[in-house]
């Protein structure tokens, strides 16, 4: 998408201009799911949620939605029809899990642009990088581990 490239490479060029604003990641991740709801539904993906209420973080709000935004979407993206997701979140951190199937590229090109873990004209292949440069101008650390069919990309704050 070109949109999706424009916004990494506007971020490439002003990382230091974004203003860190205070933003309530918990309100913003309970908005969020819920503007992917239907999308889960005619999926049958079941979600688990366990999500700390006033988790306030100093960033800039745009980015925090830019960055659920695309770990919910990869979540259901690459998800089994009728799979699961989990997502926890607390003052440290936060979870998302998703079921789905191995990865067909190696984890250590997984938030490089333009890599797919499933090759498709709908996946651009950009959203992790995208989620991995938010943390790198957050100061976050973004970690990908995998058990069997487990997916889990954990945020550190």
């Amino acid at each position: 998408m070109p949109g999706q490239t424009l916004i990494i490479d506007v971020m490439n060029s002003v990382k230091v201009l974004f203003y860190k604003g205070s933003a309530n990641f918990g309100d913003e991740l309970n908005k969020t799911i819920e503007s992917f709801r239907e999308l889960m539904d005619l999926k049958g993906i079941s979600l688990e949620k366990n999500i700390k209420e006033d988790v306030f973080l100093k960033n800039d709000h745009t980015l925090i939605k830019i960055l659920l935004n695309n770990l919910l979407q990869n979540s259901i993206r690459h998800n089994y029809e009728g799979g699961d997701i989990k997502i926890e979140l607390n003052s440290d951190q936060c979870n998302i899990e998703n079921t789905g199937e191995q990865l067909n590229i190696p984890v250590e090109h997984l938030f490089e642009r333009f890599k797919k873990g499933q090759q498709s004209e709908k996946n651009t292949g950009l959203g992790l990088s995208i989620v991995k440069m938010i943390c790198e101008i957050s100061n976050y650390e973004v970690i990908y581990t995998n058990t069997k069919n487990w997916h889990k990309i954990t945020i550190q704050f």
